[in-house]
């Protein structure tokens, strides 16, 4: 038998294209990367990815673009399983890059430590993209720890 011709080659793994324009809808024609309004909707688009839920206080071209990548999901989907319902498609994920924001990064480290996120302090009170929330438990369910994490993923003890 002939020696193989190709010898140790490797095959790279990619991820299908993204149809933007499915993705996006009416608004790929503006979605366009390293663009304002990209970048301020990846802002956006993680705080969903982490909550499962949108953020208050949207202007109208912002929530439809969220509305557009995201779909409505039965069960809770928040990256510690507790809240939301809505869940974003992966080609956002993807074509925002949410696994490498810092914002997601610090939430995921901290939900491994066992903290839990709180999506609102309230009634009557925002849910800026800018800011997540979460606590800690004691064994005897008081809540012992709060801290806040901003966008850069800095953490900042307490909700104020």
């Amino acid at each position: 038998m002939p020696p193989n011709p190709i010898p140790n080659f490797t095959v790279r793994r990619r991820a299908p294209l993204i149809d933007r324009v499915a993705l996006y809808g009416e608004f790929a024609s503006v979605m366009i990367p390293r663009t304002k309004l990209h970048d301020d909707m990846i802002n956006r688009a993680a705080y969903v990815f982490i909550t499962g839920c949108y953020p208050s206080h949207l202007r109208p071209r912002s929530a439809a673009i969220l509305k557009q990548i995201t779909r409505h999901f039965r069960r809770p989907s928040s990256l510690d399983g507790r809240n939301g319902d809505r869940l974003l498609h992966d080609d956002a994920i993807r074509d925002l890059r949410l696994r490498s924001h810092e914002m997601v990064n610090a939430v995921q480290e901290r939900v491994s430590q066992r903290f839990y996120i709180q999506t609102d302090r309230g009634p009557d009170t925002r849910r800026g993209y800018s800011k997540i929330f979460m606590f800690r438990r004691h064994t005897d369910q008081m809540v012992i720890d709060k801290i806040t994490i901003n966008l850069e993923g800095a953490v900042k003890p307490g909700w104020d």
